[in-house]
């Protein structure tokens, strides 16, 4: 650490020295680094920039030293085997305890279990309960930071040497021979064509590579999957667009509606002058049609005509006014007379029916004597 150090000040000095001599663009210290600077401070801070470049040489792209980044590494593998060890014996532990069961109760319907069977089924329940044990002392000694050879206890407390190589010889076949049929009957469940085979090592080969092949069709499945996510993102979207959409058709509608009363006696003014002005253009268009009709119905010399007979018209009425004029004046002085008038008028009445009626007479004489 303290030759690196001693690299990094006199690798600074250097880059200040020449400072002047060879000066660097923000461009260029921003390609080789993780973290982009403006390049208006890079260029007016050239001291800043040479030492972003050589903090550069010890660190990646991700900004963590080589050391860091092979701790980072080892400790990432490390975990990696630490959990994989885990789930095995989790595994293994899982199919033991399912096997042992299945086969006691296997033997106990049959009837066909003997002493070697009852004890090896009683040293299996003793390891499983040893195993539940250390597993639960596990799991409390590393929530309350105590330590777990605080208890005390080993895998000798639950069974003997002796008994765990004699288990263990037993166990092994058989363990192999159930993962085997779990294998295949995993195989078969996935290819129904491959049920018909009999078991055979080719076999077992193959339902063992099924891992393989599901890793195979999973990356297409996941790809498949990763489609579906988007398309029901695109969806989601969709539908948040729609809803955003009709919220502001709706306010929109709120406000046009607003709009339409404040203006609303506005627009009726307008529309008022707008129907007295059609009004008047109707009124204009009637006269004018009216006017067309008269002109076509009195032409020229109809108009003549009905002068000439005005003329005649107004000669006889003045006529007849001169005449009832005359006759007013008579009626007046023979008015002025008084009673001796109207004894006259009478008298003369009766004298112009009596001619009548002589008259009348000598014209039936005259009829019957012809």
């Amino acid at each position: 650490m303290d030759s690196s150090k001693e690299d990094t000040s006199l690798m600074y000095s250097t880059h200040r020295e020449d400072d002047q001599s060879n000066p660097l663009q923000g461009s260029q210290v921003n390609w080789s680094l993780p973290v982009l600077h403006p390049n208006e401070i890079l260029d007016e801070n050239t001291q800043f920039a040479h030492l972003l470049l050589t903090l550069r040489q010890f660190m990646d792209c991700n900004g963590l030293s080589s050391n860091v980044e092979c701790e980072l590494q080892q400790a990432k593998k490390k975990m990696m085997s630490v959990k994989q060890n885990f789930i095995e014996k989790q595994l293994l532990y899982q199919e033991m305890k399912e096997m042992a069961s299945s086969t006691f109760l296997l033997n106990q319907e049959r009837h066909l279990s003997s002493a070697e069977d009852e004890w090896v089924y009683s040293k299996l329940e003793q390891c499983q309960v040893g195993a539940e044990t250390f597993q639960r002392l596990q799991s409390s000694a590393a929530t309350t930071c105590q330590c777990q050879s605080s208890h005390e206890l080993s895998t000798k407390d639950f069974i003997k040497v002796e008994d765990h190589k004699r288990l263990k010889e037993w166990l092994l076949p058989k363990l192999q021979e159930h993962l085997d049929n779990k294998c295949l009957l995993l195989s078969h469940y996935f290819n129904p064509d491959s049920a018909e085979e009999a078991k055979s090592k080719h076999s077992i080969q193959k339902a063992w590579k099924l891992s393989d092949v599901l890793l195979e069709q999973k990356a297409p499945l996941l790809q498949e999957r990763k489609s579906l996510q988007f398309v029901l993102l695109q969806q989601k979207l969709q539908n948040i667009y729609l809803k955003s959409l009709l919220n502001s058709l709706a306010i929109l509608d709120k406000m046009v509606a607003q709009c339409q009363l404040q203006i609303q006696s506005q627009a009726d003014v307008v529309h008022v002058h707008f129907l007295q002005a059609k009004c008047r253009a109707t009124c204009y268009k009637i006269r004018l049609e009216k006017l067309k009709i008269l002109c076509d119905t009195y032409t020229p010399q109809k108009v003549e005509a009905q002068k000439r007979i005005r003329s005649l018209l107004e000669k006889e009425i003045f006529a007849q006014q001169m005449e009832r004029d005359m006759v007013t004046r008579n009626l007046e002085v023979y008015r002025g007379l008084g009673q001796s008038f109207s004894a006259l008028v009478e008298e003369y009445e009766q004298l112009r029916n009596t001619a009548d009626n002589h008259r009348w007479t000598l014209c039936e004489i005259r009829k019957t004597k012809a």
